[in-house]
């Protein structure tokens, strides 16, 4: 569900090496909104993508929104920023929050052990810590990685309209771990599918709206909404997801078939726009959704991350490198369909999300390309 960006961080790295030097970031003109739309639509281009939505959040907090290509194709229906994407992967930087919030409420602690909180699972030591879910150094084996999983089979080989509950996902498709709790490290969705159970038992009520009352609402970000079981709230719609169904080379469009198995596969989805994608981990980062405690928890970020070649260090929920001296924290998010970006550069203050409704390499091109740009606007150095 998560894929990897070093394309887009190695071409990250070449634009904004000689950026040191730019004057402080001012209001987007209109020059420069004309020159990130041109690019956004060369991004799609070069990766012969389907659809692409951008929001770029500059300090002072001004955004600029872009968007590319279609959502649907027959009859041709071009996306606008009110076009929702399935974030997949990032959700788990959303989980982390929630589970940090707790921590801070006493209702948990990141040292207590799984097994105070779970029952018992094969393959699963109880005395794995939710730290270690957090950072994945738990040596859970990772769902995505079965033989049986969604991921690993043809999709039209399994009954879509299926609903899949985290326990048959735990029981199924979980193997024997990676390591012991603690002694290395592994990425693995297993990990944040039990911390979902984990803070449902904590708290009593459904995670998704834990999330939603304490971060959508309060935030205003509107176009955020949980699959499977809600809607589209009023004035947003969500982007027909493209891929190629039985590999037969012809990308399907997966909104006209039934979601609930890969929704519910996926621990539970979120929707959103790049817009409120962007705006989040803003307020996360420098807002006060956390606490400063919490927010250096979350930023206490575990090294090396093996086989992970796009970053350097995982924290709780979020990922981070440092290549020519230019830092970035983010997360990445993949599943059928949709592939997704969100990426925050301390040094800058800017921020960008990037969505994209098929899983070509647009996302990572239009990231790249966009983030020149803008650059190269602001007087700082091009590639």
């Amino acid at each position: 569900m998560k894929r990897n960006l070093l394309a887009l961080l190695l071409a990250l790295a070449a634009c904004l090496a000689g950026a040191g030097c730019a004057d402080t970031p001012e209001e987007a003109t209109p020059s420069m909104e004309t020159a990130l739309q041109q690019t956004l639509d060369e991004a799609l281009k070069a990766g012969h993508g389907v659809g692409v939505s951008a929001a770029l959040i500059l300090p002072g907090r001004d955004v600029w929104l872009g968007t590319s290509g279609v959502s649907e194709r027959a009859p041709a229906k071009a996306l606008d920023p009110h076009v929702v994407f399935q974030m997949a992967s990032i959700k788990k930087n959303l989980i982390a929050a929630l589970i940090l919030q707790l921590s801070d409420e006493k209702r948990l602690s990141l040292d207590d052990p799984i097994g105070r909180w779970l029952p018992s699972y094969e393959h699963i030591s109880p005395d794995i810590t939710v730290r270690q879910l957090l950072n994945h150094t738990s040596g859970v084996f990772d769902y995505v990685e079965h033989p049986d999983s969604l991921a690993r089979r043809p999709l039209s080989s399994f009954d879509l309209s299926k609903r899949w509950t985290p326990e048959e996902i735990i029981t199924t498709l979980v193997g024997e771990p990676y390591f012991a709790p603690g002694v290395g490290w592994h990425y693995s969705s297993t990990n944040y599918l039990l911390l979902q159970l984990i803070a449902a038992r904590v708290t009593g009520s459904d995670v998704d709206e834990e999330l939603r009352t304490r971060f959508f609402e309060p935030l205003g970000l509107k176009s955020v909404f949980a699959a499977p079981g809600e809607a589209a709230p009023p004035g947003f719609e969500i982007a027909h997801a493209w891929y190629d169904l039985d590999g037969d080379g012809t990308l399907d469009d997966l909104t006209a078939m039934p979601n609930t198995a890969i929704s519910s596969w996926a621990g539970g989805e979120l929707y959103c726009t790049p817009e409120d994608l962007a705006r989040w981990l803003v307020h996360l980062i420098e807002g006060d959704v956390l606490t400063p405690d919490a927010r250096q928890q979350m930023l206490s970020f575990h090294s090396p991350t093996p086989g992970e070649d796009w970053m350097n260090g995982y924290g709780l929920g979020i990922a981070k490198n440092e290549i020519n001296g230019i830092r970035w924290w983010g997360h990445a998010g993949w599943i059928f369909g949709y592939k997704c970006g969100v990426i925050y550069l301390p040094d800058f203050r800017i921020c960008l999300a990037i969505m994209s409704n098929d899983n070509s390499p647009t996302s990572e091109i239009a990231a790249q390309m966009l983030l020149q740009t803008a650059l190269t606007q602001l007087g700082g150095a091009g590639p």
